[in-house]
């Protein structure tokens, strides 16, 4: 994995780490579509008050940038159907 910054924590009441997710709510300038699968590595939160809608971010390893883990908030995620 190259050098970057995030936790592997599992903030409580979060999606656990390994949980494989899906892209949602994209918006133009995301580095992510909608639909792209992904894992996620680690968690924060939760907010006392929700920031853009979300009480918690993930950290994520998306399958378009492998070993890479990006922070994502919980409004841009779905658990992926099994």
């Amino acid at each position: 994995m190259q050098n970057v910054m995030f936790t592997d924590h599992q903030a409580p009441g979060a999606l656990l780490n390994g949980t494989l997710v899906e892209k949602q709510n994209s918006e133009k300038a995301d580095g992510h579509p909608d639909g792209e699968l992904g894992k996620i590595v680690g968690s924060m939160g939760p907010l006392d008050a929700p920031v853009l809608g979300a009480r918690y971010g993930y950290f994520v390893i998306w399958d378009g940038t492998p070993g890479i883990p990006i922070f994502t908030m919980e409004t841009k995620v779905k658990e992926r159907e099994k």
